[in-house]
């Protein structure tokens, strides 16, 4: 294609990056806002993480498939500007490139179903890796000696990996190899006809030299057609799978609305419920008969496994109970509108999560959508974090991440306090 009627079609060439990365960050949005929607069960089975991992790839390719696009219709454009030719020796052209779009096709089917195979894998390594330089893991590492023990572990999930990508590289090579056996061959039987042509006056030197040039000016053109083709495919394989997790997480998301829960219900009631992890045999939760009333302070005592946390979840709404009833007031969780659920409780835990924010951050997560600094200032009072942030460079403004510039870390004790301020701040009944 000569640079003017490059020029005449604007509409084939790339738009500018930014646009890229805007269809990148909605794609991305879509995928992080699912996930977040999603079920607490499904979050937890190992079959809806490896799916969401290759959605995380699919984030990715529909930015990538952009480009591919503007490849594939700026391939598009060179055949139509060489029409006369393409319409001429099309048999031929197809014949060259053929081969050579199986191979591609072939690598690229066998390069997507390695990965997806090993997904699990490569979501392992980086585990480990971030195990041997995360900050909350430091200590075990140096103390314990366990450094060397996780470098073994990741010594033998290279090699793995190594050993996956040789096999793909090699079946890759045997593929190329016969795909250009191939190509090669039609490209002499071409040639070789054109020489007998002329040889026996059907065509003359001119012609046979234009029609060589015109192959191989249509081959190259319809190579790079293909090429951009079947990377289009490729991508549109993890595409496929952003699409597949979308349709999981919708079918697997906390349902929107039900019954209103009641401000402040008189209490919270379990009756004979039973619940069974989707991957377990044996209930965690068998018959269990429990009644929260307001006001009451309740302590669930028993030895470990024996199903005080799933019952924790069952109560806060994050799992819904196999067989019987959790009664919020009058309303049975099951028809309830679980956000209004979510709504009246708070979570504290030995694992607090510790957001890599500022202090007053950190306190707002308890309710994100409200902004009151009157109700964070009586907050910081309640639970003593207004003494801990005298002592704080930046005071409430301080962030808490040690690991980036101007950073600062708390006890965890400290981190203790600033979890009863965050429950203190949301004000759930």
């Amino acid at each position: 294609m000569s640079p003017s009627s490059e020029r005449s079609w604007p509409a084939c060439r790339p738009r500018e990056p930014a646009d890229w990365s805007r269809r990148w960050r909605l794609a991305t949005e879509q995928f992080l806002g699912r996930a977040a929607r999603a079920e607490l069960e499904a979050i937890e089975d190992g079959e809806f993480r490896a799916l969401l991992d290759s959605a995380y790839f699919g984030a990715q390719s529909s930015r990538t498939m952009t480009g591919a696009c503007v490849g594939v219709m700026n391939g598009m454009f060179s055949l139509v500007a060489a029409a006369g030719v393409v319409t001429v020796l099309s048999p031929i052209l197809l014949l060259i490139a053929l081969p050579r779009g199986w191979g591609a096709l072939h690598v690229a089917r066998r390069r997507y179903a390695s990965r997806m195979h090993w997904i699990e894998h490569e979501r392992a390594t980086r585990l480990v890796n971030s195990l041997i330089t995360a900050k909350e893991s430091a200590t075990g590492v140096r103390v314990h000696q366990v450094g060397p023990f996780l470098l073994g572990h990741f010594r033998k999930m290279a090699h793995t990996a190594e050993a996956e990508q040789t096999r793909l590289a090699d079946g890759r090579a045997v593929t190329e190899l016969i795909a250009a056996a191939m190509v090669g061959a039609a490209s002499a039987a071409t040639y070789v006809g054109l020489g007998a042509l002329w040889l026996t006056g059907h065509m003359t030197a001119a012609t046979v030299a234009t029609a060589a040039l015109a192959i191989r000016s249509g081959s190259a053109s319809l190579g790079a057609l293909v090429d951009n083709v079947l990377r289009l495919h490729e991508e549109s394989l993890y595409v496929r799978d952003l699409d597949r997790f979308s349709a999981e997480a919708e079918r697997r998301a906390i349902p929107a609305g039900g019954e209103p829960v009641t401000d402040f219900p008189d209490q919270v009631t379990f009756e004979d419920v039973t619940f069974t992890h989707p991957d377990r045999d044996t209930p965690a939760l068998c018959k269990v008969s429990l009644a929260f009333r307001r006001g009451a302070v309740v302590a669930l005592v028993g030895a470990n496994g024996s199903g005080k946390t799933t019952l924790v979840k069952i109560l806060a709404g994050l799992h819904l109970p196999t067989t019987g009833r959790v009664r919020w007031g009058q309303t049975d969780l099951v028809e309830a509108d679980r956000v209004d659920v979510f709504r009246h409780v708070a979570v504290l835990d030995q694992g607090l999560q510790r957001w890599p924010f500022t202090l007053r951050t950190n306190i707002q997560v308890g309710q994100p959508e409200r902004e009151s600094d009157d109700a964070i200032a009586h907050a910081a009072g309640y639970s003593g974090v207004d003494r801990l942030a005298e002592t704080l460079p930046r005071g409430l403004s301080t962030l808490l991440a040690r690991q980036f510039r101007g950073g600062s870390e708390l006890s965890g004790g400290q981190w203790q306090t600033v979890g009863q301020a965050r429950l203190r701040y949301r004000e759930a009944s």
